[in-house]
């Protein structure tokens, strides 16, 4: 009997030791939850629709879900934040956009871009110049003719104060040489509502924030070197003789830290789901072009655009 034991003991061993590379594997293997991406505007939001269409995207390569919550307020450093509180497992991403690098240079909030691991840029769009479509300004040329005769009293709206969408509007501002008054919001749909509803004379915004408006928001120009195929009717600030371009971004970030083999597995899907014809249909209908950067080159971009915030903010007296 002992001897029995005593082999059945060896061989409860021996199959232990056997499974053990085994089971390893099964609790280092990624992911093997849930993921989460942190928005930090509301539902139906650019950056919203972006991350839930790259979210369901990217699942099928993923094999897990891949959830989306909004986190509203403080113009994104909430969403940020709540990020940057969890575990660097890569379970937890932020839906970024050019924001970051103006947000966390106005901001004090304790972090900034180098917190960040970069997983991938996706998209890329200009910022759209639109009136409520009872406004009585059919062109852009009318709109800066009534801003100079009348300084300051027409009010913008657009989403936070000294973001990409504020700086957009600064500079178009003193290129056309008027006054006007920024009224901010925590998001571009909350923006774009309130030039639709008449609140403010005018919005800085997105092109997708204006589709399926119908004519209740007039789009007057946009900041692409390039009229967009999908507004082929809204013209560039370029051609109507105002020399401004500027360029909004999207992208998946996490928080620094985490392994470098998750993030791989984490680029290596999202980049996949960019490369399916239902997301370059999306891109298409919401206004956008293609803007994606790997890791690295992600990482060096989002660097360089925060030393241009921090000029661009001391340049027009937003920041000290």
């Amino acid at each position: 009997w002992k001897a029995v034991c005593r082999v059945t003991m060896l061989g409860l061993a021996a199959a232990a030791v056997a499974a053990a590379p085994l089971a390893a594997d099964a609790a280092e293997s990624f992911p093997s939850k849930p993921i989460v991406i942190y928005v930090g505007s509301a539902a139906g939001s650019p950056v919203d629709l972006y991350a839930r269409k790259i979210a369901k995207l990217a699942e099928p390569y993923l094999k897990v879900p891949v959830q989306v919550q909004n986190r509203e307020g403080g113009s994104s450093t909430i969403a940020m934040s709540a990020m940057l509180a969890q575990p660097a497992d890569g379970y937890t991403l932020y839906g970024a956009t050019r924001s970051i690098t103006t947000v966390l240079v106005e901001r004090d909030t304790g972090f900034t871009v180098e917190d960040f691991a970069y997983i991938v840029r996706s998209q890329v769009d200009p910022f759209v110049f639109a009136v409520p479509g009872s406004s009585p300004f059919k062109t852009l040329e009318e709109f800066v003719a009534a801003a100079k005769r009348q300084p300051g009293k027409f009010k913008v709206a657009g989403f936070g104060s000294g973001t990409p969408h504020h700086i957009a509007m600064q500079r178009f501002a003193q290129v056309a040489g008027f006054t006007y008054g920024w009224i901010p919001y925590d998001g571009g749909s909350a923006a774009t509502a309130a030039a639709m509803g008449g609140h403010v004379d005018a919005v800085m915004t997105n092109p997708g924030q204006l589709r399926g408006k119908g004519n209740r928001i007039r789009g007057l120009a946009v900041t692409n070197p390039e009229r967009i195929p999908s507004f082929p009717d809204i013209p560039t600030m370029r051609e109507l003789g105002y020399p401004v371009t500027d360029l909004h971004w999207r992208g998946l970030v996490t928080k620094k830290g985490v392994p470098a083999d998750r993030l791989e597995i984490l680029h290596q899907a999202f980049k996949k789901a960019m490369e399916t014809k239902e997301w370059e249909d999306f891109t298409e209908q919401q206004g956008q072009l293609s803007g994606y950067l790997d890791p690295k080159a992600f990482m060096q971009a989002a660097i360089e655009d925060t030393i241009d915030a921090r000029a661009m903010l001391q340049r027009f007296g937003l920041i000290k």
